[in-house]
């Protein structure tokens, strides 16, 4: 089965999946499998397993020869997604770095030497809706691709290691090596000062991410040298700068640096000075793979001497961590990936033995942070779902234009401009663009004391609480606030109450709401009813939680949420009142990972706080979340792993309908711009959209400043009507869209006819003279004597000789009649030729020509019937029975 998911583009061609899953993602928080030990993920059915960020429990798999799989529980149940195309067979599936729903598969299809490489399959298939569609990535048919890594800080650049899958099928004009992309897939550009580079492992700086490195297998590419590979320019140029046969390799930022390590036979490579030197870690031991926890780069996994390998100190020390594995001894090492937003996640995947399979790790980071780290201070024992804390980086930090105060802390985001409220205003809205200009004000009618807000993409509205505030024996309600009419129509009672806050979910439809100290988030409809509520349990009751200086809550020993932002698929980031920690939980409040920036001020005079929070995935090309310091009066926007809180995009055919011609390209176009079924608004532009006809996919095409994209198209089916159809596969700031439309094929109008020859050019020629011959006089036959008397039956026998001869003399006299006549017809044919040759001078060289050859055709049938008739004469005068001879 060759074909691209039935959903394409891509890149980029859709294949429509082989097996459609019906069942929904399974939110399953931690696995419910045990920690600090080895679970069993997958048998040895499949040969590359990896899991999707964010969700830990969604799995992708494949086979070498092509089956790609997916599973929703942690490999209970596995569904089919679709089969490579064209046979190709898989290298690889990676998920580390890249965005939400994001998975590449590597492959490389079958060439056969001497044949076209662009007619072949893809060498890259790309899912981002966790494989409910595939696409073929254009630039990289008839290649195979070995090696693909996303930037960790900038997901939008991407770097892959290709060649071409047959290395008799032609040169070209990049034949091997590495590729670079800045737009996410959308296009790539060779790198020729990577040629000597035949890599199937990638890693980039976690700090500058222009420095990438790349180990090099001489056996995958005539003319490759190996050895360790490392560019500083982004690609443009490479220097071999370690010459040992590498395994694998990984990176971890440090304070101000970075550090490389490099699996090796003889040990692990590490370099903290862009290869200038090397260090020498488990020296003289044979290391098949390595690889850091993302958020403590101090603890490294790595596979020794073939048994899993736990480091807590750089990698001074080892300890084999084999709990709950089977003996691998003897398999061999496929690949060792992480979640990469998850802390200590690990799947470790081998082959080629009795034990060959896929197993999970996961450690509680007791070995790191100490016993001491997880009581809960009363000798209650260790608390469930306890994490290490990551860091948010700063992106951005603006001050709030005036008039201002530090009153309150609410904030929205729009895709284009902030939104944020004050209390001392209560009927302001204030509005402002990322980069701190203030843009004007939106007044609602003094009696509106507005609140929290949020934004509402479907309508391009704001939703508020008004009323009630800090009074919690006033009821309070919700509000929605029109953004092109400024009108604030209520729409419902609040049902949480006193000053509960509330974040539109933009993938369910529906509110995510919570109180202020409180552990329970709620799931609310539109209509204000309660549909689903959960508790994130398992509070750390650690100091920075339990006892905030700020604020100081004697009656709470753990304060709860202050605030919090639902960024899509329930999941949601809640702000702690320690207004320093970050919670990062699933819909149904598992808690995925723990977070923590520099602590805020309170904010000053009654009511003041740091509440709300506004998600951004446009302004940076990466995940960031706003937050209103309202001490400072500034906003700052963080870093954060794994955030995915897309814009609404709106997809239209332009036109709708298009006319084409059979066999002429017709013009097929769609325009991208945000927002979603109920308002179109600002064009999205470099983005990719895949186009199909029929059960076709024809292309993609990149939209321009308009928002617009174009493919050309030549039917081949004349007199039909075929659907045409549009996708957007979404990107790391909008979600997907398509849009379908209609191509009427006329049948080629007829062909014009030829143009009219240009008139003859007379020939004037010379006057022929015709000469008649003589003829001789025809001769008549001679005079048969009289009979003489004779008896009786003498004359019976004259008699009957006579006739005999008359009848012998009839046709003879019949032909020379016929000559005769012939002959006048011929005279007749020549006067009529004449008479025209004087009336239609024009034609007289024609008919004049006829007529000659007439006469010459007239005089040699007249000569050759006098012949017949003299030798017919000659031959009646012969002797013969009953004739006389005449002497």
């Amino acid at each position: 089965m060759a074909v691209v998911v039935a959903a394409s583009a891509v890149i980029a061609v859709a294949l429509p999946a082989s097996g459609q899953r019906a069942r929904p993602p399974v939110p399953c928080g931690d696995l419910d499998l045990p920690l600090n030990r080895w679970s069993t993920v997958s048998s040895g059915d499949l040969d590359f397993l990896t899991s999707f960020p964010q969700r830990p429990c969604s799995f992708i798999g494949a086979t070498k020869e092509g089956d790609v799989l997916l599973t929703d529980d942690a490999g209970a149940h596995w569904d089919l997604a679709i089969e490579t195309p064209g046979g190709a067979t898989v290298q690889g599936v990676v998920t580390e770095e890249a965005p939400v729903g994001t998975a590449f598969v590597l492959t490389a299809p079958p060439l056969t030497p001497g044949a076209d490489a662009g007619n072949a399959a893809s060498g890259l298939l790309v899912t981002r809706d966790f494989g409910t569609t595939f696409e073929e990535v254009e630039r990289f048919r008839g290649f195979t691709v070995t090696a693909l890594t996303p930037a960790p800080t900038d997901p939008q650049t991407v770097y892959a290691a290709a060649g071409l899958s047959d290395s008799g099928a032609g040169t070209g004009p990049f034949p091997g090596g590495l590729f670079k992309s800045t737009d996410f897939g959308a296009t790539w550009t060779p790198l020729p000062g990577s040629a000597a580079i035949a890599a199937t492992k990638i890693a980039i700086d976690p700090v500058n991410i222009n420095i990438i490195w790349a180990n090099s297998d001489p056996s995958l590419r005539p003319g490759a040298l190996g050895g360790l590979w490392m560019s500083t320019d982004g690609g443009t140029t490479f220097t071999r700068v370690n010459q040992e046969d590498v395994r694998d390799l990984d990176t971890a930022a440090l304070q101000g640096a970075a550090r490389v390590d490099v699996a090796t036979p003889t040990g692990i490579q590490r370099s903290v000075d862009q290869g200038a030197t090397f260090s020498v870690e488990a020296d003289g031991r044979d290391v098949a793979a390595v690889a850091h926890e993302p958020f403590l780069p101090q603890v490294i996994l790595a596979i020794i001497d073939g048994v899993p390998h736990r480091s807590i100190d750089q990698g001074a020390t080892f300890e084999e961590e084999t709990r709950g594995l089977s003996d691998i001894s003897g398999c061999d090492v496929v690949d060792l990936t992480r979640n990469d937003e998850l802390t200590a996640y690990f799947i470790l995947s081998v082959e080629g033995c009795g034990a060959a399979g896929h197993y999970l790790y996961r450690n509680d980071g007791r070995d790191v942070l100490g016993d001491d780290y997880f009581s809960d201070g009363a000798g209650g024992g260790l608390l469930a779902g306890r994490r290490p804390r990551l860091d948010m980086a700063i992106l951005a930090e603006i001050p709030l234009p005036p008039p201002r105060s530090g009153s309150s802390g609410s904030v929205a985001f729009d895709g284009e401009r902030l939104y944020y409220t004050e209390r001392q205003n209560p009927n302001f809205i204030h509005m402002m663009s990322p980069d701190g200009v203030g843009l004007g004000n939106i007044v609602v009618p003094p009696e509106f004391q507005l609140n929290f807000i949020t934004y509402d993409q479907s309508t391009h509205s704001l939703w508020s609480v008004i009323g009630g505030g800090f009074a919690f024996n006033r009821p309070t309600y919700v509000y929605r606030i029109d953004l092109e009419t400024h009108s604030v129509t209520q729409e419902f009672e609040h049902p949480l109450p006193g000053d509960a806050s509330i974040s539109w979910d933009p993938d369910l439809g529906v509110f995510r709401g919570y109180q202020h100290h409180g552990y329970e988030v709620y799931e609310i409809d539109r209509t204000g009813k309660i549909m689903n509520t959960c508790e994130v349990s398992g509070f750390p009751a650690d100091p920075n939680v339990s006892l905030n200086p700020d604020r100081g809550h004697p009656e709470s020993p753990s304060p709860g949420f202050a605030s919090g932002i639902a960024v899509g698929h329930g999941n949601m980031y809640l702000q702690l009142e320690d207004d320093r920690t970050m919670y990062y939980v699933d819909r149904n409040c598992h808690l995925l990972s723990v977070m923590e920036h520099r602590r805020f001020q309170e904010s000053s005079g009654p009511g003041g706080e740091n509440d709300q929070l506004a998600c951004d995935t446009v302004t940076f090309g990466r995940p960031a979340i706003w937050i209103r310091e309202a001490g400072s009066q500034t906003m700052v926007a963080y870093a954060v792993p794994g955030g995915y809180c897309p814009l609404d995009s709106r997809l239209d055919m332009t036109p709708e309908r298009v006319t084409g011609v059979v066999d002429r390209p017709s013009d097929i176009c769609a325009t991208l711009r945000e927002g979603g079924t109920e308002i179109a608004s600002d064009p999205i532009a470099q983005a990719s959209i895949t186009f199909f006809v029929g059960d076709d996919r024809i292309g993609s095409a990149i939209t321009d400043r308009s928002g617009m994209a174009c493919l050309d198209h030549s039917a081949r089916r004349p007199g039909i009507t075929e659907e045409v159809l549009a996708k957007f596969y979404g990107n790391v700031s909008y979600r997907p869209s398509d849009a379908e439309g209609l191509l009427d094929i006329a049948p080629l109008p007829p062909e014009p006819p030829p143009p009219p020859p240009p008139p003859p050019v007379p020939i004037i020629a010379a006057p022929i003279i015709v000469q008649a011959i003589p003829q001789p006089p025809v001769q008549a036959p001679p005079e048969v004597p009289a009979p003489q008397a004779q008896p009786q039956a003498q004359s019976q026998a004259q008699a009957q000789a006579a006739l005999a001869q008359q009848e012998q003399q009839q046709p003879q006299l019949a032909f020379v009649n016929a000559s005769r006549e012939f002959e006048r017809q011929v005279e007749t044919q020549y006067a009529m030729s004449a008479q025209r040759e004087a009336a239609r001078a024009d034609e007289g060289f024609k008919m004049f020509l006829l007529a000659a050859a007439l006469m010459t055709v007239a005089a040699s049938a007249l000569a050759t019937s006098r012949v017949r008739t003299a030798s017919a004469l000659a031959w009646t005068g012969r002797s013969g029975p009953g004739r006389r001879s005449h002497r």
